[in-house]
């Protein structure tokens, strides 16, 4: 696939973040790694605890920054690998969360 709209794509993809006028992220998802054919996600102005996602497929599930722990979803046969990755990953993760929050994200930076 070729031409001056995947041309123009990538150029935006490779610019970085997009802010609008009131100096806010426009796209929130940001992703962190993959396990497998796992990816991992953080997304910006996101609920409380700070987390991330992990999607296989349609299935995904969210896991607490701060521990690891699963909060909600499905993906309980790749949980083992899950922990594992995230227990070298944390402070990319971490790294990750803090530098695409918005500047009005009401759950703001993850702090140890």
């Amino acid at each position: 696939m070729t031409g001056p709209i995947v041309a123009e794509l990538l150029q935006d993809l490779e610019a970085g973040p997009i802010y609008d006028d009131a100096g806010r992220r426009s796209l929130n998802e940001v992703k962190v790694g993959e396990i497998g054919g796992l990816l991992v996600f953080v997304f910006a102005d996101e609920h409380p605890p700070p987390h991330f996602c992990v999607k296989y497929g349609d299935e995904s599930a969210n896991f607490r920054i701060s521990d690891g722990a699963k909060m909600q979803g499905k993906l309980d046969r790749f949980e083992r690998n899950i922990r594992k990755w995230y227990k070298k990953n944390r402070a990319h993760i971490i790294e990750q969360w803090n530098l695409n929050r918005p500047t009005d994200c009401p759950v703001g930076d993850f702090k140890d």
